[in-house]
């Protein structure tokens, strides 16, 4: 399908891994123009290699979205290569798994520096180079909708998503700028494997689909977002979660 991407110039934020990195392909093979950033330059320099012969389309960069200068360089050197933006996914994000009685306040602003601040700076700052409107996506989660004890500023982090989400679509709407945000369950990346591997069933059972996420499961929906087929689609957030706790007993009907 001809999702009238081609020759837009797309960036994506923390892509040089697991659904960034699917984000990053895909968009190449709809002939878009990508910008990525991350923090590992050993990574960037990989995916770079990898899709060498996407040369003269990839862009990658070293910046930490936590730290708003990096983002604003970054957003600039894209504008600068690329004339303008079309896309942004504000993909980058962290966690912090402990109690939030033994968080410090460093380690809790580090995710929500990373969530939550880096999508309203990075967001703001592109605006102005999206010359001829946009999209933005960005990264919320599932724990936007039940939050997991343990995971407070992550969780914290995705529920203020969803609400910078819609805020930003009713102010960038005179941009002709959509802003979504998607809201994935569990995907199967290098960080969660290990995790996934010793836990399966245990995840599958909470979904209807009854499996775990891959990535391109998420990015597929991305794409579609991205395009026009998705035009009267804004300030919202759409969930990609194999139909996770859409019921209380999501197994009911495997198990008849």
């Amino acid at each position: 399908m001809d999702l009238g991407l081609k020759d837009k110039v797309a960036v994506i934020t923390g892509g040089s891994a697991g659904i960034g990195e699917c984000c990053v392909e895909e968009f190449l093979k709809e002939g878009c123009y990508v910008a990525v950033c991350g923090r590992n330059t050993e990574k960037l320099e990989k995916l770079k290699e990898k899709y060498k012969d996407y040369a003269g389309r990839l862009y990658a960069g070293r910046a930490d979205v936590s730290v708003p200068e990096q983002l604003r360089a970054f957003l600039d050197d894209v504008e600068k290569r690329f004339s303008k933006i079309d896309i942004l996914y504000n993909n980058a994000g962290i966690g912090n798994r402990k109690p939030l009685l033994t968080m410090t306040v460093e380690e809790w602003d580090a995710v929500i520096n990373t969530n939550l601040r880096s999508v309203f700076v990075g967001s703001c700052h592109a605006v102005p180079k999206m010359k001829d409107g946009g999209v933005i996506i960005n990264a919320s989660s599932f724990d936007m909708r039940i939050p997991l004890a343990s995971n407070g500023p992550y969780s914290t982090s995705k529920w203020g998503v969803e609400a910078l989400t819609r805020i930003m679509a009713a102010e960038f709407a005179p941009h002709k700028i959509r802003v979504l945000s998607i809201a994935p369950s569990m995907v199967e990346t290098d960080l969660t494997r290990k995790r996934i591997e010793e836990n399966e069933e245990f995840f599958a059972r909470q979904t209807v689909l009854r499996r775990v996420a891959k990535p391109i499961d998420i990015v597929s929906v991305i794409l579609m977002l991205c395009s026009d087929r998705a035009g009267y689609l804004t300030g919202t957030t759409i969930e990609i979660s194999g139909g996770k706790y859409c019921v209380q007993n999501p197994q009911y009907a495997w198990e008849l």
